[in-house]
């Protein structure tokens, strides 16, 4: 083979430090242990790389996660080359990338738990020649999204084929710069949806067998809001009938099957030059967000579509077909007289009944669209906000004149993406933080009385070769070098792990403190995090299983992940990840079999990328003042941990305790109100991916403490966003006093790959931490109806 993995990475071997050097290699996947050879060129393969995977059908266990920009990741076909995630242990995506300039050619991903292939905050992604697909055909419990950019710019999606998706199989949100063109999107509830976004071209597509054809939804309570210029056209898009298989409580739920093109409450739209045939319900549909009944709290938030110009277009629907799919359905067509017409307007807030229909810049226009045969479409306005006395249904009576809409507008430009630039800049600086296995082998066999600071900068192959504690064997106890173990007072779950963790700090150097965010360790510091359980036979003790590391290098925070062997002597460096069956017990009483999961270093990204606009970069979670202000560790003998870090010389700028934020202890009554202890709890576990710059920032749930709990943001009636199966069917994330129908406790205590929360660290329920939640939203009061 030309260019295998070990060719590529032997050559590796010649480039010194890479400092000065753009590498940019093709690394061939061997079929032989797939997955692992996968990830570890994943691991090791410099930014701009060329990653070719074999002809095959390949088992995944876990989410495949992309963190270098300029990757391709290819294969030799999308029927040649197949990753099943029947089987999937792990993660909640198929593939999942959160970096610039990704490509992703000629392979298919099939039954991942979640979405198939998502890509977050990206510029430039590039999807060709992909397939999506669920191969038990249309149910509920598939993936929500097929391919699915979000918070994205510069998005090219082409030649694809995406199917069985439960919410829609190609889906670009609160996005910029798009491109939908030449897919073949069919079996999905909704085919393409645009939502939240600008500048998007959908063309050439063939949309069919879907419930609805083309979704352009603008949305409220989300981070991107006041999606506008999208143009739809040259597209095929029929017989969408298929019966709607999403999970109730999704916005996607409310669509009636039947549809080929529906627009929401988005505004500069253009439809033209389709043929929209043989969806049974209507061609294209208008409407206003109210018809949801869903409740919003957004003041930036206009629910009203505008400026919507329909034009050029052959449109035929079957003839009457009686389906009661939900009872606007029915409304509808008993409104517009049983058969519906080719176009239908909802007609809310559209002026007709006050005599102030739109203004020239946000009506809706409707020139030259005719049947397959020739003859003029027909129009239906609904006028479903109109509550006439007497009249026996929500709005109507409906109006059939097109003559308002008899208007045009000026077409919108064509979408351009920017071009790629020149990355060979890009990429030597991503890259120049590589090291040479040579210069890793001469620091890391540095023989140290302490602490090795010199090997501070480079993954050593074995824990100890950085002489971080006393006993190589006991990662718990002992730090060399003046390393102290802290403590949280809340602590994030992981399949109730014992966990032990240290501060390493370099000589002379201290914490800066800080009253948000996490403590400022200097450049140098070394962070342990060892994961310890209970087992039978083990007399008592705990038993580490694997040591995390974040290191503070020059180019910034490092993970590294480190497996005891089975002899638990020595912690070697482990980049691919693994699923081990346990049998543990839970703080040394209570039995329990767990599937413990050991991250792959770019798994660790999911957690540890905290700012989205430098999503490369890790940062620490835990080390924040309000989880460190306590006396609860025992190396500070009752004194506050903060005072006792501040008099030993390891912490600066310590203000008054008074001035030093504080929360609850989630599991001790004592120590603050229900609230502040629920509070306290989502915190430590969900706000490092849950606010406004986190990985979870599209859903516009935000989970810090500092968050108000009765605003929409922490959930508060606030609808589910892109949750697909992970709603439960619930429509609200904390509906007060109905913990049974509330999304969050869901998925805290569900263990499916597609609705668990968090999505990594844990394969059983906390069961402890569920029934507080409960309690929690039990005890509040109000009604989101």
């Amino acid at each position: 083979m030309k260019n295998t993995l070990f060719s590529t990475l032997a050559f590796c071997l010649f480039c010194g430090s890479f400092a000065n050097v753009a590498l940019a290699a093709k690394i061939e996947i061997p079929a032989e242990n797939f997955e692992q050879k996968l990830n570890e060129a994943l691991e090791t393969a410099p930014a701009g790389s060329e990653i070719v995977m074999p002809e095959g059908h390949f088992k995944m266990m876990n989410e495949l996660v992309i963190a270098k920009p300029g990757i391709t990741l290819r294969g030799k076909g999308m029927e040649k080359t197949v990753l099943s995630f029947k089987n999937q242990k792990t993660g909640s995506q198929g593939v999942f990338g959160n970096t610039d300039y990704l490509t992703f050619e000629d392979f298919a991903i099939e039954d991942s738990a979640g979405n198939g292939l998502k890509v977050v905050q990206s510029n430039s992604p590039v999807f060709r020649r992909v397939k999506i697909t669920w191969t038990s055909g249309p149910k509920e419990e598939n993936g929500a999204y097929g391919l699915y950019p979000v918070m994205s710019r510069n998005v090219l999606i082409e030649d694809c084929d995406v199917s069985y998706a439960s919410d829609a199989g190609v889906y670009v949100g609160q996005s910029e710069n798009i491109i939908v063109r030449r897919n073949k999107v069919h079996g999905n509830v909704a085919g393409i949806e645009i939502e939240n976004s600008k500048f998007a071209d959908v063309y050439d597509n063939h949309t069919f067998g879907n419930t609805a054809g083309v979704l352009i939804f603008n949305l409220p309570n989300l981070p991107v809001k006041g999606g506008r210029q999208t143009r739809v056209y040259n597209n095929l898009v029929e017989g969408n009938n298929l019966k709607n298989f999403s999970t109730e409580g999704g916005i996607v739920h409310l669509v009636p099957e039947g549809v080929g093109v529906l627009v929401m409450a988005n505004s500069e739209v253009e439809i033209f030059n389709n043929q929209i045939k043989d969806n049974r319900f209507t061609g294209v549909a208008i409407a206003h967000y109210a018809i949801s009944e869903k409740k919003y709290d957004d003041a930036s938030y206009d629910p009203k579509p505008k400026h919507i110009y329909i034009h050029n277009n052959k449109i035929s629907k079957r003839r009457f077909h009686w389906f009661a799919y939900n009872r606007f359905t029915i409304i509808i067509k008993l409104l517009a007289g049983l058969r519906t017409p080719e176009i239908v307007y909802d007609g809310i807030e559209d002026g007709t009944y006050e005599g102030s229909a739109g203004t020239d810049n946000d009506r809706l226009c409707i020139q030259n669209n005719t049947t397959f045969e020739g003859e003029a479409v027909t129009y239906g306005n609904l006028h479903l906000d109109n509550q006439r006395k007497g009249y026996p249904f929500p709005g109507g009576p409906a109006t059939y004149d097109m003559g308002p809409h008899n208007c045009t507008f000026t077409p919108f430009p064509e979408v351009v993406l920017e071009a790629r630039p020149n990355l060979e800049k890009t990429f030597q600086q991503f890259n120049s933080a590589m090291i040479s296995p040579q210069l890793t082998e001469k620091f890391c066999g540095k023989k140290t009385e302490g602490v090795n600071w010199a090997a501070a900068e480079y993954d050593c192959p074995k824990l100890s070769d950085y002489r971080l504690f006393a006993n190589v064997s006991d990662p718990t106890k002992d730090g060399l070098s003046g390393g102290f173990e802290y403590k949280l007072n809340n602590e994030l779950f992981t399949d109730y792990a014992e966990k032990s963790r240290f501060i390493f700090l370099p000589p002379g150097q201290k914490i800066d403190y800080r009253a948000s965010g996490v403590l400022d360790l200097p450049v140098g510091s070394v962070v342990t995090k060892t994961f310890s359980f209970y087992t039978e036979g083990s007399g008592g003790k705990t038993v580490p299983v694997e040591t995390r590391l974040l290191i503070r290098r020059k180019s910034g925070w490092q993970a590294s992940v480190y497996r005891w062997d089975n002899e638990k002597k020595e912690a070697h460096l482990f980049l691919g990840g693994e699923i081990r069956p346990m049998k543990i017990l839970v703080h040394n009483e209570r039995p329990m079999d767990i599937e413990y999961g050991i991250p792959n270093r770019r798994q660790c990204i999911s957690c540890h990328a905290t700012d989205l606009n430098k999503r490369n970069e890790l940062s620490l979670i835990g080390p924040k003042a309000k989880f460190l202000n306590h006396n609860l560790n025992p190396l500070t003998a009752g004194k506050n941990q903060l005072v006792w870090m501040k008099e030993t010389n390891r912490l600066k700028n310590l203000p008054v305790l008074s001035e030093v934020p504080m929360v609850a202890v989630w599991n001790d009554p004592l120590s603050g109100s229900l609230d502040k202890r629920a509070k306290a709890y989502l915190d430590i576990n969900c706000a490092h991916c849950h606010s406004p710059m986190g990985a979870a920032t599209n859903t516009g749930l935000f989970l810090a403490t500092e968050v108000p709990t009765e605003t929409v943001e922490y959930g508060r009636c606030k609808p589910p966003v892109a949750a697909g199966f992970g709603s439960g069917g619930y429509l609200y994330d904390v509906n007060p006093g109905h913990p049974e129908t509330s999304i969050l406790p869901f998925r805290m205590k569900s263990n499916l790959l597609a609705a668990r929360m968090p999505q990594l660290g844990r394969s059983v329920e906390h069961t402890e931490a569920v029934a507080l939640i409960n309690d929690w939203v039990s005890h509040m009061s109000g009604d989101c109806r």
